[in-house]
């Protein structure tokens, strides 16, 4: 049975709140029957009394990991990074609403010219720390990685749109997905710049095309279709074909010939709609991440990131089909001796590692978001 987000989260939270409180009861509860005869305390006082203990254990938990963590810092001759001093309900607007009404970093520019490189700021019950000093992330990305695992709680929130690919794994696993992955990066695979100029060039021809009947280009939507499509013919051997939609027009007067409404056979076309699920996952899931452990509460009666994962899936799945095809044809014992660097694309590899579809699909979206994204 497939459970929500947020009825999952009810009933975790349910069942650890009424243990640990049952617990609490039972310690409450045994003086009275070692008391005096005419001792007595209500049983509805010891169940809210229990309640209330477990709940303010849970509201004092920041304070105690303050203390610990400070005295900690202190053993190392360290100090703890400042508290932001700004409303929680404040800072937690401000930074769900900029992605619509303004830019993402505009809060986040604020506070780093206030505390400087890295700080601590809260939102409930939960502390975060948030830094741009180039050596702690030297660190977190280098020279200490193991040290810095994303963990359970990231891993939670993530699943449902990277799955168990390379940015959502630790350990093993995470080991696994960049052994299979790492050599297709090497110097003299990405530098296929042939491959990179036919898309560069079509993505010009586009450009020139749209100025040359008076209308202004969204650049990031441009640029966008250009690395959704080197990506995918890079790693699978087939684009996504999002150059051949003709190019949105604006919707606002800036053009030199008004404004006008894009067609609808360029908001249908197959890439464009695969364009809009990519993008709505993400800022689905930087939704969670910005509202901290409460989300599942905003996701009560669906998954709404797995739904925009499940769409993308709809587009990638027939590469796989197809690869998974392709290696059934051709199978054979030299095949089987065959070296990566003979393997056509990504895609060839890891069908060559594994069998299991969900591993591929997960590493091939995970993949193709850091290659459009680039």
């Amino acid at each position: 049975m497939f459970l929500t987000p947020g009825i999952d989260f009810l009933i975790r939270y349910s069942a650890d709140y009424l243990f640990t409180s049952g617990i609490i009861y039972l310690i409450l509860i045994l003086p009275k029957y070692y008391a005096k005869p005419n001792w007595y305390i209500s049983n509805w006082i010891l169940v809210l009394s229990s309640f209330a203990l477990r709940i303010g254990y849970r509201v004092a938990q920041p304070w105690i990991q303050e203390i610990t963590n400070s005295k900690a810092a202190h053993a190392r001759g360290a100090v703890l990074p400042p508290h932001v001093k700004e409303n929680q309900i404040k800072l937690a607007k401000s930074l769900t609403q900029e992605p619509n009404v303004g830019y993402p970093q505009d809060t986040w520019s604020e506070l780093l010219n206030k505390y400087g490189n890295t700080f601590r700021f809260s939102i409930g019950l939960d502390e975060t720390y948030f830094t741009t000093e180039p050596e702690h992330v030297k660190a977190m990305l280098s020279t200490e990685f193991d040290n810095f695992e994303k963990g359970p709680t990231w891993f939670e929130d993530a699943k449902s749109l990277f799955g168990t690919g390379v940015f959502n794994s630790d350990g093993d696993m995470w080991k696994f997905h960049r052994s299979i992955t790492r050599p297709f990066f090497a110097k003299d695979r990405i530098s296929d710049f042939e491959l990179f100029e036919r898309y560069t060039d079509e993505a010009l021809r586009k450009a020139k095309a749209r100025l040359a009947e008076g209308y202004p280009i969204d650049f990031q939507d441009l640029t966008a279709r250009f690395t959704l499509d080197s990506a995918t013919d890079y790693l699978f051997g087939h684009d996504m074909c999002s150059l051949d939609a003709n190019l949105p027009y604006p919707n606002s007067g800036s053009s030199v010939k008004g404004s006008r409404s894009s067609p609808a056979s360029v908001d249908n076309h197959p890439s464009n709609l695969f364009v809009k699920s990519f993008l709505a996952g993400q800022e689905l899931f930087a939704q969670r991440v910005l509202m901290g452990p409460l989300w599942p509460l905003a996701e009560l009666g669906k998954d709404k990131v797995l739904e925009q994962r499940n769409t993308l899936d709809e587009y990638v799945r027939p590469f796989l089909e197809k690869g998974i095809n392709d290696k059934k044809n051709e199978m054979s014992e030299e095949d089987e001796e065959k070296s990566f660097e003979s393997c056509g694309t990504l895609l060839d590899h890891l069908l060559r590692q594994t069998s299991d579809q969900t591993i591929i699909m997960d590493e091939i979206f995970n993949l193709l978001l850091a290659g459009r994204d680039t």
